[in-house]
């Protein structure tokens, strides 16, 4: 059946919640520990990819993912992927925790997100974003990102009451927009929220991996860079 609405999650998919993206995040976040000579000698591409994978597969276990050791674990999964020892990782980890806390959210379109936007809007999908989030606010920050009025329907877990991957977030989309699961297709950085929950919900599921770190542990379909998705559309839905 031809696919008439994409549904995107927000943060992560369509914005970038500090000043560095996902491909660079890792690197930002060791730069508040480390020297730029220290940073030199690390292989941060390794460690984002390694911190990237400990962070998905944990997000499989609720009260573990919302635990501080959850996240000096992933910190010294990506200094352990970057070249330091466990003892070494461990020992940084949770002062690395510490100064990440401190960085101020700073919102910013993801590369290509514009033109995929405009692009399915020309083409005539309806647009829906369907996002956990912890305050009321994912509307406005989507205004002041410009890109609200692309949108039909914006689920925000806060304000609806229930959260990704249970499928009646997506299924109160669906009901606005008066359309069928398998007539709309979901993109997203989180597996366990994004593929499992959109594919709980009958709808068609991509993953968005930018930094390639996820394909040798999820089986499912894959895009590094969103404007991939339009390919996706052309190829396997029109």
């Amino acid at each position: 059946m031809k696919i008439k609405a994409v549904f995107f999650d927000a943060g992560l998919t369509l914005f970038n919640v500090y000043t560095k993206g996902k491909p660079e995040m890792f690197g930002y976040f060791c730069s508040q520990v480390f020297n730029d000579n220290e940073l030199e000698s690390l292989n941060l591409v390794e460690g984002a990819k390694r911190a990237e994978l400990h962070f998905q597969l944990g997000q499989s276990d609720k009260k573990y993912k919302r635990s501080e050791s959850f996240w000096i674990d992933n910190y010294a999964e990506g200094l352990m992927g970057a070249g330091f020892t466990r003892d070494e990782a461990y020992k940084w980890s949770p002062i690395m925790n510490e100064q990440v806390d401190k960085i101020a959210k700073e919102y910013n379109l993801i590369d290509g997100v514009l033109d995929v936007l405009k692009t399915l809007k020309n083409k005539g999908y309806m647009l829906a974003i369907v996002s956990n989030w912890r305050k009321q606010s994912l509307k406005s920050d989507i205004e002041k990102l410009g890109i609200l009025s692309f949108f039909d329907y914006i689920a925000d877990s806060s304000v609806e009451g229930v959260s990704k991957p249970d499928p009646s977030i997506f299924n109160i989309v669906l009901n606005h927009l008066g359309i069928k699961p398998n007539e709309v297709i979901h993109i997203g950085d989180l597996y366990y929220s994004d593929v499992v929950g959109a594919e709980n919900a009958g709808i068609n599921a991509v993953l968005f991996d930018e930094l390639d770190a996820l394909g040798e542990v999820f089986n499912c379909q894959r895009i590094r860079k969103i404007t991939d998705i339009l390919k996706v559309l052309e190829k396997d839905y029109e």
